[in-house]
């Protein structure tokens, strides 16, 4: 009797991923708000740096001059120390999120996985479904990482660059955003030409290393059925 095989998406990976971050409302709101505090320091860091060259470079020195100079590298002093604090608890969050939720998709994987029929096992090379279920659980720390430490903060940086220049010139500000929205759309144009070639390469991998994994696991009964000495 032939098995049913059951096609999973990317959005059916996506989603389990999401139930597996969501498990986590604390950790995964540290890690979003510390990318807003990382990001906010990035932007206000150079504004007020460029306030202090410009009062450097034209105010005369005097009492006044040199409170109001004090004062600005007092905040840019507390812009850094704000952005490096929600560096480190982004870091933590992330890092504790990510370890909790790799053991927690390698636990439902191999309970779903164990309840498959006796078919299903003797099909199938054992380190084949054995690094799959390694990939699929090590895959969420790689698309936490990219989501939270790349995507997102890339968009906030992107859309705060956006509004200030904006404010200081309307048409420099339209023309970023004009490039940022061409920017990715190319992003997603080259993303889905290569998602096919990235599957092959996936499976490929996952069938080279399982047959690896069982010859080695079944060595001496390769041996013998070949005949080798």
């Amino acid at each position: 009797m032939e098995e049913l095989k059951i096609k999973v998406t990317s959005k059916d990976i996506f989603w389990a991923y999401g139930r597996e971050a969501a498990r986590h409302p604390g950790l995964l709101s540290l890690v979003f708000f510390g990318g807003i505090g990382i990001q906010v320091a990035e932007l206000l860091y150079p504004l007020y740096l460029r306030h202090l060259f410009n009062l450097l470079a034209t105010e005369t020195p005097g009492g006044q001059a040199i409170h109001v100079l004090l004062g600005l590298v007092g905040v840019i002093a507390l812009i850094k120390f704000g952005g490096w604090l929600a560096r480190r608890v982004q870091t933590y969050s992330i890092m504790s999120m990510e370890s909790h939720g790799m053991a927690n998709l390698y636990s439902s994987t191999f309970d779903y996985l164990i309840r498959h029929s006796y078919h299903f096992f003797i099909s199938r090379f054992s380190g084949t479904l054995v690094r799959r279920v390694s990939k699929f659980a090590a895959a969420f720390e790689v698309v936490v990482d990219s989501i939270m430490l790349q995507f997102i903060p890339t968009l906030l940086f992107a859309i705060g660059a956006v509004i200030v220049l904006y404010l200081r010139h309307e048409v420099l500000g339209i023309a970023l955003a004009a490039w940022v929205i061409a920017f990715i759309v190319f992003q997603i144009i080259v993303a889905r030409l290569r998602h096919p070639i990235r599957m092959a390469r996936a499976e490929a991998d996952s069938k080279m290393v399982g047959t690896l994994a069982d010859a080695i696991s079944n060595q001496t009964t390769i041996t013998l059925f070949a005949g080798a000495k």
